[in-house]
């Protein structure tokens, strides 16, 4: 881990974590290479991880024992439909748990990992399917980084692309659903609205990085233009922050 951490990646991550300890450990140790980490788990098809624990209870475990805690979790080699069972077999928790786990590479297979195993077929819906599935989880519960994983091919991930360009929605918002649903209210008070959109943007761990490490590879790319001029929550952090917004968009222009 220190070994990338000083080849000058941006963060680290670490993907299909099946056991909750394993990746206590493996935050921990990647608390303390200095840079942003990601961690990522793949569940059983009921909604835990393969060794039995609660998504909500690996997460927070995690988070009370790595510091800094990881930057955000995420959800790989899983179908949408066992995310959705994840977050909601948590109940009122279901909420928290979607402030921490923001992003989705699926799987395009609804099967078990057990069904899969030793499997001499590939198994794999649809794009359209697939891309439905994520982005119903992306308006429930606001996840924004989404993908594909086993299973998929250059048409999943095109047809990803695709809706998240047809639905209008900031893919970077910080609670999904619930911020466009702010964004619609024609009636609320304009200065209140922005400064939630502000509130919101403030949030994300996403933005923030970006922020801090504008000239990292994910910094380059929410300062460009077709993000930044146009992206209401983060126009309205900016907007909070006068003579920064203002050295940004000369930047952009020199650029």
């Amino acid at each position: 881990m220190k070994a990338l951490a000083s080849a000058g990646v941006d963060f680290l991550l670490a993907a299909t974590l099946p056991n909750a300890e394993e990746a206590r450990g493996i935050a921990v140790a990647m608390s303390g290479c200095g840079l942003p980490y990601v961690l990522s788990f793949v569940l059983g098809s009921d909604g835990r991880l393969l060794d039995g624990t609660p998504l909500y209870d690996a997460v927070a475990t995690i988070d009370a024992a790595a510091r800094p805690r990881p930057l955000f979790y995420m959800l790989n080699c899983v179908h949408p439909t066992v995310c959705e069972r994840a977050f909601t077999s948590q109940g009122f928790r279901s909420r928290q748990l979607a402030d921490r786990v923001i992003g989705l590479q699926a799987n395009a297979s609804a099967r078990s990992p057990e069904e899969l195993d030793g499997s001499s077929q590939l198994d794999a819906e649809p794009p359209e399917t697939l891309a439905d599935a994520i982005f119903r989880v992306h308006r429930r519960f606001g996840t924004r980084v989404l993908g594909g994983c086993c299973g998929t091919d250059h048409r999943h991930i095109a047809r990803i692309a695709r809706r998240a360009t047809e639905s209008g929605r900031p893919m970077l918002s910080h609670r999904g659903e619930r911020a466009q649903e702010q964004s619609e209210m024609s009636d609320f008070p304009v200065g209140v609205l922005k400064k939630t959109l502000a509130a919101i943007c403030s949030r994300c761990p996403i933005c923030n990085h970006a922020r801090a490490h504008p000239d990292s590879w994910l910094g380059r790319v929410l300062h460009h233009p077709l993000h930044a001029d146009h992206c209401p929550f983060w126009k309205a952090e900016a907007a909070t922050r006068p003579a920064e917004a203002a050295g940004e968009a000369c930047d952009r222009h020199e650029r």
